[in-house]
């Protein structure tokens, strides 16, 4: 009899200790957005984090100037903001419909280990809303964008147009169009050169090897004059040629024109193993996220480099 007790005081213990276990283990990072739960909240927390947010109001009421994009956001059952793990780090963030002094975006609140957050614009002003979209192996973001009015009267709540209709993916440290897979073609070399641009912009030309010799001739940045030649770190060339696979950029377009601006802004030429030679030429920064976040990589190369002048 006091075996078996004692066999039973072990067992239960045992098990307790399995769930409690199981418990702490699938439990998710706590982080400050866990407790932001409305908008007053949510706004008192963005302006704290840097001065210039501080015209930054949560879209409580979803208002958009234009009343036909008013009447696809409520019949297509958006939220003012919702708590979700956009990049898969095991922190919630949030997707915020925004205003900033009358002016729509859609916002990421990222949260990071070490108490680091980061607000992230993902849309410009205009007609757009999103929400969260789960699969079995990403979080995703599924963004909705009516860029004219005519756009918007062409749409229903139960028919929205892939064109106005993109999936969203954070993705080397950026929000990017998701890719289901990614090409493996191997790259030989790539030369990307800034031209013009509407403002200040740096322009340079960089080229870059696939054993990480890369040469940058700046010809009229604020950093440095001439040419110069470095090996670039493993970390950061990775992550251009990842991002390169990823966006599967051997199937974009040739050419990104916006109305009124011909003239290119950028010239991104691509060499694969394979012989074939892919050209892109960009009118201020008007093509996809994943080129205009390759092209930001780019341009910071400048920055985190060791470049070495060329004598």
């Amino acid at each position: 009899m006091a075996y078996s007790y004692t066999y039973l005081v072990r067992t239960c213990i045992s098990i307790l200790t399995i769930v409690f276990y199981n418990a702490c283990s699938s439990s998710k990072p706590h982080s400050a957005i866990d407790e932001l739960n409305n908008a007053k909240d949510i706004e008192a927390f963005v302006h704290g984090l840097n001065p210039r947010h501080k015209y930054f109001t949560v879209n409580q009421s979803l208002y958009f100037e234009h009343s036909g994009c008013r009447k696809i956001v409520q019949k297509l059952k958006i939220k003012p903001w919702y708590k979700s793990d956009v990049d898969g780090n095991g922190y919630n963030d949030l997707i915020i419909h925004s205003r900033w002094e009358q002016t729509n975006y859609v916002a990421v609140l990222m949260g990071f280990p070490e108490n680091n957050y980061t607000l992230k614009l993902i849309s410009d002003e205009g007609c757009n809303c999103a929400h969260p979209l789960k699969t079995s192996t990403n979080n995703l973001i599924e963004f909705f964008h009516f860029d004219d009015l005519k756009m918007i009267s062409q749409q229903t709540p139960t028919n929205v147009s892939d064109n106005c209709r993109d999936t969203l993916v954070y993705k080397f440290g950026e929000v990017i169009e998701y890719q289901s897979t990614s090409t493996t073609q191997e790259i030989e070399w790539l030369n990307f050169k800034t031209i013009s641009c509407l403002g200040y912009c740096p322009i340079f030309e960089i080229n870059i090897n696939k054993d990480r010799t890369a040469t940058y001739h700046a010809i009229k940045d604020v950093l440095r004059k001439g040419r110069f030649k470095a090996k670039l770190d493993k970390k950061k060339f990775q992550e251009v040629m990842g991002l390169l696979q990823y966006i599967q950029v051997n199937k974009l377009e040739n050419e990104y024109q916006k109305e009124g601006l011909t003239a290119p802004a950028t010239e991104l030429t691509i060499a694969f193993k394979n012989g074939i030679i892919k050209r892109i030429k960009d009118a201020n920064y008007q093509s996809t996220r994943g080129l205009n976040h390759l092209y930001n990589l780019l341009i910071d190369l400048r920055k985190n480099q060791q470049w070495e002048k060329i004598k």
